[in-house]
């Protein structure tokens, strides 16, 4: 996504930022909608996915983080705020207490539950949020490559990958299911903390969350019928 997304540069705009805060859409991702797609799945792999997510919402913060930083700031600066962010300690944190085994008491736990209760309802309010119609309208050659990145390229090689390593069923469709989700619903305001044009990046989240509604049905059924 981050490779065949810089395809757009040459489009996009002048100022590297502002190309950074529109280009992390074209590989970062909806967890939320992961979560709600994935039950469309046959005994929905929620645990793979689980980990699916764990592992790449560093991968792909770090590649936003490190991008966004380098067009506003030194080498010191960027690997400052990748270090910094707090999607990345975060997710690193979980992973590292999954795979350590530790058991953390119900007293924290408990609350921490009911938060996560509440996060994929909240977060697919801000999906709704983002749903502006007329960013369709605004659609052209740079925000079309990073849209048909991240909804077409990134599941169709993750989709040839399982067929020809002969992924499991439940690994291939979690796989494919999580490579065909729309941009994160959050980019633009990752856009706007390092000083990036921020409706760019808004348009960019609009013009993938509704196009998704598109593509992302055709590759469940292409799951469904494949694995």
């Amino acid at each position: 996504g981050l490779i065949v997304g810089y395809s757009a540069r040459r489009f996009g705009p002048e100022r590297f930022v502002d190309f950074a805060g529109a280009w992390q859409t074209a590989w970062r991702f909806n967890t939320a909608m992961a979560f709600v797609a994935v039950m469309t799945l046959p005994d929905p792999p929620i645990g793979i996915l689980a980990v699916a997510v764990g592992m790449a919402i560093p991968m792909a913060n770090v590649f936003a983080v490190t991008a966004l930083s380098r067009g506003s700031g030194s080498i010191v600066s960027t690997l400052k705020r990748v270090a910094g962010n707090p999607f990345l300690i975060a997710s690193v944190s979980g992973v590292a207490v999954g795979l350590s085994g530790l058991q953390i008491p119900d007293v924290i736990m408990a609350p921490l539950e009911m938060l996560a209760q509440a996060a994929i309802p909240v977060a697919l309010i801000s999906v709704g949020a983002t749903m502006n119609w007329g960013a369709l309208a605004r659609l052209n050659a740079f925000s079309a490559i990073l849209c048909v990145t991240k909804l077409v390229v990134m599941p169709a090689v993750t989709f040839m990958a399982c067929l020809a390593f002969g992924a499991p069923t439940a690994l291939a469709g979690t796989l494919v299911l999580f490579a065909a989700l729309p941009t994160a619903s959050a980019a633009h305001v990752l856009a706007a903390g390092f000083g990036a044009d921020r409706e760019l990046s808004a348009t960019s989240v609009a013009q993938s969350t509704l196009l998704s509604a598109l593509t992302l049905p055709l590759w469940i059924t292409a799951i469904t019928l494949a694995f």
